[in-house]
C-alpha cells in the first residue's frame, strides 16, 4: 500500500530468491521451497506508457509450465483432480483474466509504440536464448582455454563469437569431446560451425560460412 503502481510493479517483478517474492516463472531457478509459479500480463497503452489497459495472470508448476494446461488427464490423483477443479470454479466465479506465455507469443501482435519510438521490437526466443548464453559464459571460457592450448590463440579468438551463438549446455560437452579429437584447427572450426548451425532455429539465417574469407 506504499507504492505506487510502478514501484508496486517493479517489486513485484524484480528477480530474487526471498521467498515470499520469488515465484516467478522466469529463466532463473525457483527457490527450494518454491512450489508454484505465476506470470503477470500487463498490456501498455501505445500511447500513454503509465496507463496498463489490461492484466492477466498464468498459473505454473515449479516448472513454470502452465499449471491449468500441464496435468496429465490419465492422472489418478483424485485429490489433484479436484483442486484443479476447484482452482477452475474460483477462476471462473472471481472472473480473473488468464493468459498463457505460449499463446502471447503465438498471437499477440503488438501495436505500433507512439511514445517511446522504439524502432526494434522484442523477440521472446532471443531473450530466453540471451538469458541462456549469459549462464554459460563460465563454460565457454573454460572450453576456449582448451581450444587455446591446442589450437592457439588467433583460433580460440575466431572460436569465441560462433561459440557464443549456443545456447545448450549438452551441446558445450560435445565440443570438448572435439577438442579433444580434432587433429587440426580446421577439423575443429568445422565441427564448432556444424554444432553452431544445429543450435540456431530453422528460420534463423545467420548460420556461419567458416569456408568464407575477409
Amino acid at each position: 500500500m506504499r507504492l505506487n503502481l510502478l514501484g508496486w510493479l517493479q517489486y513485484l517483478t524484480q528477480p530474487t530468491r526471498s521467498a515470499d517474492m520469488g515465484s516467478l516463472a522466469g529463466d532463473w531457478d525457483p527457490h527450494w521451497d518454491i512450489a508454484y509459479r505465476y506470470r503477470l500480463f500487463f498490456w501498455i497503452h501505445s500511447d500513454d506508457p503509465f496507463r496498463i489497459t489490461r492484466i492477466a495472470i498464468e498459473l505454473c508448476d515449479r516448472a513454470g509450465s502452465n499449471l491449468l494446461t500441464a496435468a496429465d488427464p490419465e492422472d489418478d490423483d483424485e485429490w489433484r483432480r479436484e483442486e484443479l477443479n476447484r482452482l477452475h470454479k474460483t477462476i471462473r466465479e472471481s472472473d480473473i483474466a488468464m493468459a498463457t506465455l505460449e499463446t502471447v507469443q503465438r498471437e499477440y501482435a503488438m501495436p505500433a509504440d507512439r511514445f517511446w519510438q522504439f524502432r526494434e521490437r522484442p523477440d521472446p526466443q532471443e531473450t530466453r536464448s540471451r538469458a541462456r548464453r549469459k549462464a554459460l559464459q563460465g563454460s565457454y571460457n573454460m572450453l576456449l582455454i582448451q581450444v587455446e592450448k591446442r589450437f592457439g590463440a588467433a583460433i580460440a579468438a575466431d572460436s569465441r563469437p560462433l561459440m557464443e551463438r549456443i545456447d545448450e549446455f549438452e551441446r558445450l560437452l560435445t565440443l570438448a569431446d572435439a577438442v579433444i579429437d580434432s587433429p587440426d584447427s580446421e577439423t575443429w572450426l568445422a565441427a564448432l560451425g556444424e554444432s553452431v548451425g544445429r543450435s540456431l532455429p530453422e528460420t534463423d539465417d545467420r548460420t556461419p560460412d567458416l569456408n568464407k574469407r575477409d
